[in-house]
């Protein structure tokens, strides 16, 4: 199984900056979602709206900001010293601190998932610091009670690396007013 790994500076400044001025702009597109994960059938819970834009996927989307965000995706692998076979997915998504209804709540993850069914790495990075965690578990198949393997707050300009069996979820945050995260999903 791949070790998780937490990489910093992943892009130069000055790309890392446009980035940033162009998921905040006015001219990005993200679109809504009533839920940022799929929940279970059955399963009573809070639903987590966000937006999110996909910029790839294996079924040949390809959004016209795709080129824009590569340089992350090269940073990552400069990083790891990989030599990826396919990227199969790049998806953005920006959660707010709509979660909670008042500042003591605890903090709650998401629904815990994986990206796909097939063996792959999962690299989330992130945009800014925000108290919205990212959550990776010991568990590789669903169940009703997942165990933590790690926890990653969001950090400027960092990722982290994990193998795409663990299942994982995202965290709102609470004292922050976003968390933007751009997922990246390649095979070895």
């Amino acid at each position: 199984m791949f070790e998780t790994k937490e990489l910093f500076g992943v892009v130069p400044t000055e790309t890392h900056t446009e980035l940033v001025n162009l998921i905040t702009s006015l001219e990005f597109p993200w679109y809504y979602l009533e839920d940022t994960t799929y929940e279970r059938a059955g399963k009573k819970s809070r639903p987590t709206p966000a937006f999110a834009h996909l910029l790839l996927s294996n079924e040949g989307h390809r959004s016209p900001f795709l080129d824009r965000f590569t340089p992350v995706y090269q940073g990552i692998i400069d990083q790891l010293d990989i030599q990826p076979r396919k990227v199969f997915r790049m998806r953005l998504g920006m959660l707010m601190n709509t979660r909670y209804v008042t500042p003591n709540e605890p903090y709650s993850f998401n629904t815990p998932h994986i990206d796909a069914d097939f063996p792959h790495l999962t690299a989330c990075y992130h945009f800014w610091h925000s108290d919205g965690r990212t959550t990776i578990f010991n568990e590789t198949e669903e169940t009703d009670k997942f165990t933590v393997h790690k926890n990653f707050e969001a950090d400027i300009n960092s990722a982290v690396v994990f193998d795409g069996k663990r299942y994982h979820a995202s965290t709102c945050p609470k004292i922050h007013t976003k968390r933007a995260v751009l997922t990246i999903n390649f095979t070895l």
